[in-house]
């Protein structure tokens, strides 16, 4: 079927443009080929040299052109992109199948690239399956190059089930690590490290044992290395200068009984204290009670949870005073 125009020339045609052609062919010479239904139109495709195919539109704007949704029971394949070709985006797919969405490179060695204004941001290796952001040479699975991984406050990273992870919180200032879902160590917005409790009050604040197979020195003027405050413990001896005591504290005070103790004359007494070792060594000596010089300290025979203390009176007379003791127990092996 032809039409032909005021001039009879050919202006359309529906069949074969000749004898020898097997392509049915739907042809308008002059102007835009519509193709509609109940009376509205729904393809059109432009009249002129440039391929455009508008579907839900009057005026096509690309080769092809949909205004509305579009559903594929199939695969959806763009091939042969070059730099002059690219999907500028894919926005509000819905998945109401339980299909996924793809992007494949089709090829082993083919990467996934992931642009903005022809610039690089993402890059997923075939080769290797790696991911790179910031870098289209990712050296593992997964490759920032350049930046920093920012996580919203009170997420983490985790490994495996999870309860192994890393969290954090910019607004408390606090990083967590935890092992088998429980918190082992943080560092607090003070820089406060906490091994064993969430309330570090130190630079370091290890609640349990600390083995080190190095030295642990101070260089503080002042500091030093020593007990602090939970430590010690005080203990009055009664009723006289031979009594036990007994005072379970690796550092602490004993005030001695006020008894008598004749000139050039020893004493001594049994203190009990778990907290010795027989291998520790026990410091003592006198803070107050009589005069300096006067008296003269030490322990000896230090056993499992006990030592004995002797007090000598350096001095010819009687002295009646309640010398007050401190003492330390030093953590020490033989071997």
């Amino acid at each position: 079927m032809i039409w032909r125009d005021s001039a009879d020339a050919q202006a359309g045609l529906i069949g074969f443009d000749d004898a020898a052609s097997t392509s049915l062919t739907l042809k308008n010479e002059v102007g835009d080929l519509r193709l509609l239904a109940g009376g509205y139109e729904h393809i059109r495709i432009k009249g002129g040299a440039t391929t455009l195919v508008g579907i839900g539109t009057a005026s096509p704007s690309y080769t092809l052109h949909v205004v509305g949704t579009g559903s594929f029971t199939g695969d959806v394949s763009l091939g042969n992109l070059t730099s002059s070709g690219a999907i500028t985006a894919l926005t509000n797919f819905n998945s109401t199948t339980g299909n996924d969405l793809r992007l494949n490179a089709g090829s082993v060695n083919r990467d996934v690239l992931l642009q903005v204004n022809g610039v690089t941001l993402m890059t997923v290796q075939g080769s290797t399956g790696s991911v790179g952001i910031g870098t289209a040479s990712p050296r593992q699975r997964l490759d920032l190059g350049a930046g920093q991984l920012v996580l919203n406050d009170g997420y983490g990273i985790g490994w495996g089930t999870h309860t192994t992870n890393i969290g954090g919180s910019s607004a408390s200032g606090v990083i967590v690590f935890y092992t088998n879902s429980a918190e082992a160590m943080r560092i607090d917005s003070s820089q406060n490290v906490g091994i064993g409790t969430a309330s570090p009050t130190q630079k370091l604040h290890v609640a349990g044992n600390i083995l080190s197979t190095g030295q642990i020195i101070s260089s503080h003027a002042t500091g030093g290395i020593g007990y602090t405050t939970g430590a010690g413990g005080t203990a009055t001896q009664s009723p006289s200068k031979t009594a036990t005591v007994t005072l379970n504290k690796v550092c602490g005070k004993i005030t001695m009984h006020s008894a008598a103790l004749a000139g050039n004359t020893r004493v001594s007494f049994q203190f009990n204290n778990t907290a010795i070792a027989a291998t520790d060594v026990v410091v003592v000596n006198r803070d107050t009670g009589g005069s300096d010089g006067a008296y003269a300290v030490h322990a000896e025979n230090i056993a499992a949870g006990s030592c004995r203390i002797t007090l000598a009176n350096l001095t010819s007379g009687s002295l009646s005073d309640a010398v007050v003791l401190h003492f330390a127990v030093i953590k020490a092996v033989q071997a």
